[in-house]
Formats: structure tokens, C-alpha cells, sequence
């Protein structure tokens, strides 16, 4: 043994008799040349990991401590971690793949080759970090598909991981392909060389099975030219050919890595291959031209029927109950006098113009957008328009940090108006008015928003500058926060990790904050649920809630899918954005508090929310969990209900023969239309027995008329709610549509002259939307007409159409346009007639009108209906002069 075997230096030899065999400055040359490349390459790593440490360590610690503010930080921990096990699964499963691919090199230079090819493989797989839980905790759907029989379910939650899965193996391919050229480039070929080329050989043909088969199973999906999903071509011919195709890729696969596929096999099975993909791009088509094309309802019948069956359950409106009714021509007065409770006045552009200009009271408020909904309102169920006040930091006179983060940090109440009231002049009666709120129907304990629809910058409370609360008269009033929403910031550490996470400075080196103090971030709600749970898509229009004092957002949550079998997709507008999707279901309802941004998601009784209530089983509650109270204010969503209808415009046609040909194609809106037709939230009797109920509905014409054809209607009360009705109109009545009234209206000379004489006067004329009323069999159409002074932002309701049965009539108010349309005898209740003049019993029914006259005037008042109020007090003061001109000529003893 030689001591240049243990030299740190290398392998020098040791010579005796020589002394030293390196000079000093030799031995530090070599020990500087030694160690630098080592020094240099552990300096730059232990440089870049202290890098991303800085970069993500603040995001990481921040986005936990806001979770765990909102008692939620087992899903953050959960997600970090199912991505950090994606990463693993897609590294440790590339890596011995790769590692093969390096032939006979030394294992640590081999191991250092093959490790950054595999965490490349294995960001992918984080990527996988919901889609392989999902495959695995998936329940199904209840209905299979009628090509394979596989549940439904599959398609929506596992083919979506297997192609996954997939990408990956395609993605190790590849790695492990470049590394064996540059093998081969550097080592020439070796053994171990030429089994690694083997393993790369023989998984192509492996992997191209797996496409193939993912593209087989992607059948039920394939767009053809009758139906979406296999049709006879697909099913009978396209398949064989597809199975033949991947049973013989797979067995090239396997003989070429056991080494037993001869050149001439090989050649064999490349044509057999060739033959195969050329039947399977010829064949369909031509079996489809010559076969199917002559004899085409015959042979897809059954793959219609499937379509139409399949397409109504991924839309969800199979279960939706189906009515045949005759309608009336005209409304009677006893279905208007019912049906006039909570018809809707005002518009949602004109209200939210008219709530700017009287109740933003300060430059900086907002009202964002106007919602409707409905409360119990002294004991009777009144529908209601709203909306919420919040601060707009845009338009603060003076952008200072202080103000934007410390002082002007929150919005502050709503307003609120019944639907069918107005002021004299034509504006709307407030019930929730001013700052601070004033009401006497409608308490607001916390009128504070913090967290709302707009994009807020981020706040800090409880420091030492006070928070503008609200203004009163020439000063502020202020206020410190009280909730407990938020992220303690009082620490250095905790300052220095938001300082980095927000790229402001100003919250590490103020001296505002206290051991107390708190950051509010994440505040626009939108954005807010959509960070909580990214698998969900959520409604574009959230709704504020008056619960138990405080102001609540109530917003709905989906799951969607465009991997549905057998259902035709649509191109939706989903939360603001366009999808294509062809399984669509509100599975979640989300509550969301404006003043400490409590978020809670309850979920709906629906198979497509199951997979994620097992992966995060602390995010969900069941809705039956919800406050009842709560529950009361449930809408059905917009988005849903306008792709439902759409759907239903063509699936309304369950017959086979009647799909085909399309002879009862609806449509919701027609090209003549003013402007498009849209779903309403309206208060209606459907005549079941169930009384006034609220329902989101939209009406149906027959495709290219205008005539109106149905309606359709979900329910949103209680136990009703989520029922859909559909009704249809004989074919042999003709009902008039939104388009013709609009025409009819139009064409009224009255009504037109007066529009014409305003708008000659400087005025805009604005009309509302043409709501479409439900009365017993009969249809009633409304339509509230505003007046604005061009130099003006304040629109007053000015006249109501009403039209009914081709009749149209206006009138300033709603009751008088009813009594122009059908009589006043037909709407106004009867009055007790009079009894013989003079006497006991004349007197008798003077007091007994007297008081009928008084309690009806309490009753208007009550409901702040001042029209009907001025009706009774001048029935009182009639009939009090009536009795005062008696009893003075002493025809009354």
C-alpha cells in the first residue's frame, strides 16, 4: 500500500529519498484547484436554495396564517401536501426509467444525470395533486354510458388522472430518450446501452396504446353530425378497428422488450399497423356516406335516444316536470288582483342609477351592482331590491398609505327598496336608507363591509389610527375593528413576511401597528372562494343578505365538466368567464361574512361534490347545517338556469323522430328583440296550492317566430327549491311573445306620442326590461317606462305598461295602468253598497265604510304603498263630509 493512496491531493507517488515531493506553494496550488469547483458548485446551490426560500417562504407562511384566520388551514396543509406527494410519485417513478437510460455510467454521476430529468417529470405530477384523489375517492354518477357501460362518473373524475398519468409516462419517454443519445454520443454502444434502446423501443408502442385507448374511451364524447357521442360508424366500425389496434401495439411493445422481436416481425407489424390506422381514418367515414347516410334515423335511433337522455341528465333537467296547459287570452281581474302583490317596477340599471345619486352620500361609496331577493317583512314574504355601499379606495381625494391601509378601510350598510313602490315623483321607496342605516322594518347591527365585490387593497386594523366609520355632518365618525377576521401582524417576523409577500415596505417600518393589530387581505369575495377551493367554479352574481343583523354574501358554487358521455357541450358564461362545459351542477352554497370574512361552504345534496368532501372533509358542511333563517334566502343561480334553458330550447323534444327532424326547436330570444330576453327573478302563483312563491323564470318561442311557445321556471322556496317547470302551450293557441308586445307597444299612439314628445323635450326615455307574469293561464307583461333630464343621473319611474291578450295600456301607476287595461270594476275590490238614506242603518253603514276606509289606509301604509293610502283617506274624508252634511240638515236623530 502506497501513501499517495490516501494523498488528499491525488494520486502522486511518493518517492523516498527525495524528502517532500511538493514544493509549499505546489501542495496550495493543488488543494486551491482541488476544492474550487467543489466550494463553488455547494456556494451556488446553498445561494439559489436561500433564492427560493426567500421567494416562497413569505407566500407560504402568509397564505397559511390567512387560512388558519379563517380556520381552514387543514385544506392549505392538505393541498401543500398532495402536491408535494405528486411531485414525488412523478419523480421516483421517472427516475429509475431514466437512470436505465445511462447505461453503465458511475451511479453518482449517473444519479446526478438522472435527477433533474425526473424533477422535471415530477412538476408535472404535482400538477396531478387533485385529479389522482379525485380518481380514487370518486362516487358515482348513477347513470353508465351506453357505449361501454361504464358510470358516468368515470369520465367526469377519473379520465381525466389517466390522461394524466399518461403525459407523465409520455413526458419520462422523452427524458430518457435525450439521455440515451447523449450515451451514445459520449460512450458509444455498450450493453447496458442496448438494453436501455430496448426499454425505449418497446414503451413507445406501450404508451401509444395508452393514447389510443384514452382516445377509444374518449368516444362517447366525439362531435358528430347527429349526435354527440359514438353514432353507428363510431360504435360499429371505428371501434373493432380501435381494439385490434391496441391489442397489437401492446404486444409490440412486450416482444420488443424481451428481446424476441425479429427484424422481419418487426416490418410485419408496421404494416399490420399502417393497414390498421388507415381503416381506422377510411373506413368510418365511407361506411357513414354509403350506409348510414340512406337509412340515417333508422340506424341512430337508439344513439339519439342515448344523446337526448344523457344530454338532459349532464344539464340536470331530466327531473324537470313538464306542464300542459291551455292558455287564456286575457287576464281576469281577479288573477291581477292576486297576481299585482310584488310586481316588479324598477329596473336594475335605472334603480342602481337612482340609489348612486341619493345614497353613495360621499364620492368614495360605491354600489357596485343591484340584486333581488325577498324578506318576511311583518309577516308576509315581500320581494325586495338591494344593494350594498361599499368604498371604492379609486376615488379617496388624497392617495396616501395611510388612508388607503389604515384609515378608509371599509364600506358601511345597503340600500333597500320593495319592488313595486314608488314615491310621488317617480322615485323609489327606501326601507333601508342612509348612513347609518334607518329602517323600521330591517335591523343592521354590523353595517360595516369589509370584504365585498370589490378589489380592496389590503387593511390594517386595530392600530393606532382610528378608522373612518362613516360620515356625520361636518365631522367623521371612527371606529376600531372589532371582528375577528384578519391575520395578526403584531410581530417583526410577521411584518417582515407580509412586507415581502405585498412589496410594501410601509408594514415593517410603521409605527401604527400594535401587539393587537391585524392585516385584512384577500377581501373581493370572488377571489377570495376561488383561492379556498380552486376545483369550483362560482357564480358571477354574489347577493348580499341582510341574517341576523349583519350583511352576509351568498354565492354559488359549481361543479362543471366537459367530459360528460353522450352530452352535447355549450359555451357558458360561468363567474365572468367563458367554458365549454357539458355537466353543469350547483353543488355548493357559500356564505361569506362583509365584516370579519367568515367563509363557509355548505354542500348540496349531489353525487359530483362527494370526491371533494372526502379529500377536504373539513371545507364542507352539509347544507342542512345552514341557518334556516339563512336557507330562506336561497336562491337558484342565474348561470345554471340561463344553460339549462338553453339546453332545454332542444331537449325539450324527448321524442327520437322529433329530435331529428327539429320540429319544435325554442329559442329564448329572437333576432328582432330590443334587446335579449334574460331570466327574472319574479314573485308568482303557479296554481299548485303553494301560494305566491319566488322562482327565477324565462319564457320560450319557437324558433324564427315570435310567438310565445312556454316557459320555464325554478323554484327557490324552502322545500320547493331547485324544482324546474316547464310549461307548454298547444301548438294551435297563439300566445303573444316579448317581441310582439314590444311591437305592440310600439304601435300604441298614445304611448308613442308621449315618448316622443319627451324625448323632444331633452329628456331620455329609458324603458326597463318587458317582465313576463305568470296569472293563472294567462300571461301578463309589464314594463316600467323611466324619464331622465339629459344633464341629469337621476331616472324617475314615470308610467307602467301593462299588456295582456294583444291589449296594451299604460297608466302613471300600476293600479291605474290595471284599471285602463281591463276596468276599474274588474280590479278595484267590490265596496259594500250603500245602504237606504237616512236612519240607524244609513248612519251604520257610514261608520262601517269609515272603517273599512281607515283599516285599508293602515294596511297601505304598512306596506309603504302610498297610492293605495291616498285612495283610502279619500274614501274617509268622503264619507266623514257624507256624515258631517246629515246629522247637520237632522236627517239623523
Amino acid at each position: 500500500m502506497k501513501l499517495g493512496d490516501f494523498w488528499p491531493f491525488g494520486g502522486g507517488k511518493w518517492i523516498e529519498g527525495e524528502g517532500s515531493n511538493y514544493d509549499l506553494p505546489d501542495l496550495e496550488r493543488m488543494g486551491r484547484e482541488a476544492l474550487r469547483p467543489r466550494g463553488r458548485r455547494a456556494l451556488l446551490l446553498l445561494g439559489l436554495l436561500l433564492l427560493l426560500s426567500l421567494l416562497a417562504l413569505p407566500w407560504f407562511l402568509t397564505e397559511l396564517w390567512w387560512f388558519r384566520s379563517l380556520d381552514l388551514q387543514g385544506v392549505f396543509l392538505r393541498r401543500v401536501l398532495l402536491k408535494v406527494l405528486g411531485f414525488c410519485l412523478g419523480t421516483l417513478v421517472s427516475l429509475p426509467f431514466l437512470w436505465a437510460s445511462l447505461g453503465s455510467m458511475p451511479p453518482r454521476r449517473r444519479l446526478m444525470l438522472a435527477l433533474l430529468p425526473a424533477a422535471l417529470v415530477g412538476r408535472e405530477g404535482a400538477s396531478l395533486w387533485l385529479k389522482l384523489p379525485v380518481a380514487l375517492a370518486f362516487e358515482p354518477l348513477g347513470v353508465r354510458d351506453p357505449l361501454f357501460g361504464l358510470d358516468a362518473g368515470f369520465y367526469v373524475f377519473v379520465l381525466p388522472a389517466l390522461r394524466g398519468l399518461v403525459g407523465l409516462g409520455w413526458r419520462t419517454w422523452f427524458m430518457g430518450g435525450i439521455l440515451s443519445l447523449l450515451r451514445l454520443r459520449d460512450r458509444g454502444i455498450s450493453p447496458q446501452g442496448l438494453l436501455a434502446l430496448r426499454g425505449l423501443s418497446g414503451a413507445l408502442p406501450i404508451l401509444l396504446a395508452a393514447r389510443m385507448w384514452l382516445d377509444l374511451l374518449g368516444m362517447v364524447g366525439f362531435p358528430g353530425r347527429v349526435v354527440y357521442g359514438a353514432s353507428f360508424a363510431q360504435a360499429r366500425v371505428a371501434l373493432p378497428i380501435s381494439i385490434l389496434n391496441i391489442a397489437l401495439l401492446l404486444a409490440m411493445g412486450v416482444w420488443i422488450m424481451a428481446g424476441r422481436m425479429s427484424l422481419r416481425g418487426l416490418k410485419l407489424s408496421a404494416v399490420a399497423l399502417l393497414a390498421l390506422f388507415a381503416a381506422r381514418g377510411g373506413l368510418p367515414p365511407l361506411v357513414d356516406q354509403l350506409v348510414v347516410r340512406p337509412n340515417e334515423f333508422q340506424l341512430e335511433r337508439p344513439y339519439i335516444e342515448s344523446h337526448i337522455r344523457m344530454t338532459r341528465r349532464g344539464y340536470g333537467i331530466d327531473s324537470a316536470r313538464t306542464v300542459q296547459t291551455d292558455p287564456t287570452p286575457h287576464v281576469t281581474g281577479e288573477e291581477l288582483r292576486r297576481g299585482m302583490g310584488d310586481v316588479r317596477l324598477w329596473d336594475y340599471e335605472p334603480l342602481l342609477r337612482t340609489y348612486k345619486q341619493l345614497q353613495e352620500i360621499r364620492s368614495y361609496y360605491e354600489f357596485i351592482q343591484v340584486d333581488v331577493d325577498r324578506y318576511n317583512l311583518r309577516g308576509e314574504q315581500r320581494q325586495v331590491m338591494l344593494s350594498v355601499r361599499e368604498l371604492d379606495h379609486r376615488k379617496l381625494r388624497s392617495q396616501t398609505w395611510v388612508n388607503r391601509h389604515l384609515e378608509f378601510t371599509h364600506g358601511y350598510g345597503l340600500v333597500m327598496n320593495l319592488v313595486n313602490q314608488v314615491q310621488p315623483g317617480g322615485l323609489p321607496n327606501l326601507i333601508v336608507r342612509d348612513i347609518p342605516p334607518a329602517s323600521d322594518l330591517i335591523s343592521i347591527s354590523v353595517p360595516q363591509v369589509y370584504f365585498g365585490e370589490m378589489d380592496y387593497p389590503y387593511a390594517l386594523v386595530r392600530t393606532k389610527v382610528k378608522e373612518f366609520d362613516y360620515p356625520s355632518g361636518d365631522s367623521n365618525v371612527r371606529s376600531t375593528y372589532q371582528g375577528s377576521g384578519g391575520v395578526p401582524v403584531g410581530s417583526p417576523l410577521r411584518r417582515l413576511a407580509f412586507a415581502l409577500r405585498l412589496k410594501d415596505l410601509e408594514i415593517l417600518f410603521t409605527s401604527a401597528l400594535t401587539n393587537e393589530s391585524r392585516i385584512l387581505f384577500n377581501r373581493n369575495i370572488n377571489a377570495m372562494v376561488g383561492r379556498i377551493a380552486p376545483f369550483l367554479l362560482f357564480d358571477s352574481d354574489p347577493y348580499p343578505v341582510v341574517h341576523r343583523g349583519r350583511i352576509v354574501w351568498m354565492m354559488d358554487g359549481y361543479v362543471a365538466s366537459s367530459r360528460f358521455p353522450y352530452s352535447r357541450p355549450v359555451t357558458a358564461r360561468i363567474g365572468g368567464r367563458e367554458m365549454r362545459v357539458n355537466y353543469l351542477r350547483n353543488s355548493v352554497k357559500v356564505t361569506v361574512d362583509a365584516y370579519d370574512g367568515t367563509v363557509r361552504f355548505y354542500a348540496m345534496d349531489d353525487p359530483s361534490i362527494v370526491p371533494y368532501r372526502r379529500i377536504f372533509p373539513g371545507l364542507f358542511s352539509d347544507i342542512s347545517e345552514m341557518p334556516r333563517d339563512l336557507r330562506d334566502h336561497l336562491r337558484y343561480p342565474k348561470d345554471l338556469f340561463e344553460v339549462q334553458a338553453y339546453a332545454m330550447g332542444l331537449y325539450h323534444m324527448e321524442d327520437p323522430n322529433t329530435f331529428y327532424n327539429r320540429e319544435d326547436l325554442w329559442q329564448v330570444s329572437s333576432e328582432e328583440a330590443r334587446r335579449p330576453t334574460g331570466p327574472n327573478y319574479v314573485t308568482v302563483d303557479l296554481g299548485e296550492g303553494a301560494g305566491r312563491e319566488f322562482v327565477l323564470m324565462l319564457p320560450f318561442m319557437p324558433a324564427g317566430r315570435s310567438n310565445m311557445v312556454g316557459w320555464m321556471a325554478a323554484r327557490c322556496d324552502r322545500d320547493r327549491y331547485g324544482q324546474l317547470l316547464v310549461y307548454k302551450y298547444p301548438k294551435r293557441s297563439l300566445l303573444f311573445g316579448p317581441t310582439q308586445v314590444e311591437a305592440l307597444i310600439d304601435q300604441n299612439p298614445e304611448i308613442s306620442a308621449q315618448l316622443s314628445l319627451w324625448s323632444q323635450r331633452g329628456s331620455d326615455v329609458f324603458r326597463g326590461d318587458l317582465l313576463v307574469l305568470p296569472m293563472g293561464r294567462s300571461i301578463l307583461y309589464v314594463q316600467p317606462i323611466y324619464l331622465k333630464a339629459e344633464t341629469g343621473e337621476l331616472p324617475e319611474l314615470k308610467r307602467v305598461v301593462l299588456s295582456s291578450g294583444g291589449d296594451v295600456a299604460w297608466g302613471e301607476t300600476l293600479e291605474e295602468a290595471a284599471d285602463r287595461l281591463l276596468g276599474p270594476a274588474k280590479t278595484k275590490a267590490p265596496e259594500p253598497p250603500a245602504g237606504p238614506s237616512g236612519g240607524e242603518g244609513d248612519l251604520s253603514q257610514l261608520v262601517e265604510r269609515a272603517l273599512g276606509a281607515l283599516e285599508r289606509g293602515r294596511e297601505a301604509l304598512k306596506d309603504y304603498d302610498f297610492a293605495a293610502y291616498g285612495r283610502a283617506m279619500a274614501e274617509l274624508e268622503e264619507v266623514m263630509r257624507t256624515m258631517r252634511e246629515r246629522m247637520a240638515g237632522g236627517d239623523v236623530p
